[in-house]
């Protein structure tokens, strides 16, 4: 149940518009922080965590916080500290570009979570004295693009507009990380722009590399469609080589992508029914 300390002055902070008496449940509320950027979504997730993990004589809001600094540890985040639960400007809290690049990914790893972050929009339930459902936008203005797949904005005066963004790649995930920007979906852009003029995705299937795709008509596929990169100026070098060892099961030889004599990816080939692939994937 939302509380009076959970809400947040909506002149400054986003929020959801929650109300005190307002019931959500825990998916809604991870919905309104990641999707609308939610301060009071924050501080109720906060509220409700901390009352779970408090040991002695620390507000709820303080034991979450020291247990987001010890989750933070542990997936890796080394000069980041946080010090409230939502983010706003407090002396002595810091953010780096790399450990939210790391964050991004862990989040990615969650099928919910990134889920939530992919919607350009989403319906809330809310029950109580004031039941109702909510629409809300998401702050990410990236993903009307189709490659885009997360994650999150943020905007405060000692921060300035910033933006964790997500793109596909091939199989590959590439995550930016913009801070203390003036137009966060410019510089955005101009990333993108740098990134694609200067680097190619290659993934090793048939829609790629044409060889890949007649060896799938004799249902001999490679066991796993990796995506490498490659600088854009050497992708024309990039050769592919198949060698072929009859066997009636298990690996019958292998497939390699090199660049001159350095190899880039090693795959073993094996046959179709071995993968357990269906007759639609056959046909991809």
């Amino acid at each position: 149940m939302i509380e009076p300390s959970d809400l947040v002055d909506p002149a400054i902070y986003s929020n959801a518009g929650l109300q005190v008496g307002d019931r959500l449940r825990v998916r809604d509320l991870l919905a309104a922080l990641l999707v609308a950027s939610a301060g009071d979504a924050a501080l109720a997730l906060a509220r409700v965590g901390g009352e779970r993990v408090a040991t002695g004589g620390e507000t709820p809001q303080a034991a979450f916080v020291a247990a987001m600094n010890e989750e933070a540890r542990r997936i890796g985040l080394r000069s980041s500290y946080f010090l409230t639960p939502d983010g706003r400007d407090v002396p002595g809290q810091v953010a780096t570009a790399r450990d939210l690049a790391i964050a991004a990914m862990h989040l990615l790893s969650d099928p919910l979570l990134a889920d939530l972050v992919a919607v350009p929009s989403i319906e809330v339930e809310i029950d109580g004295p004031q039941a109702r459902k909510v629409t809300l936008t998401n702050t990410n203005q990236l993903l009307t693009a189709s490659d885009v797949i997360g994650v999150k904005t943020g905007t405060s005066p000692a921060a300035g507009q910033c933006l964790v963004a997500a793109v596909r790649r091939g199989h590959d995930i590439v995550v930016l990380v913009i801070l203390g920007s003036q137009d966060r979906y410019r510089d955005a852009h101009v990333l993108l722009s740098w990134l694609d003029q200067h680097y190619r995705w290659l993934t090793l299937d048939g829609s790629t590399f044409p060889e890949l795709a007649v060896l799938r008509r004799f249902r001999i596929v490679p066991a796993l469609t990796p995506t490498v990169v490659v600088p854009a100026d050497r992708a024309q070098e990039v050769e592919l080589d198949v060698t072929y060892r009859p066997a009636a099961w298990g690996t019958v030889g292998t497939v390699r992508l090199r660049i001159g004599i350095v190899d880039l990816v090693t795959v073993p080939l094996v046959r179709v029914d071995q993968l357990g692939l269906g007759p639609m994937s056959e046909r991809a």
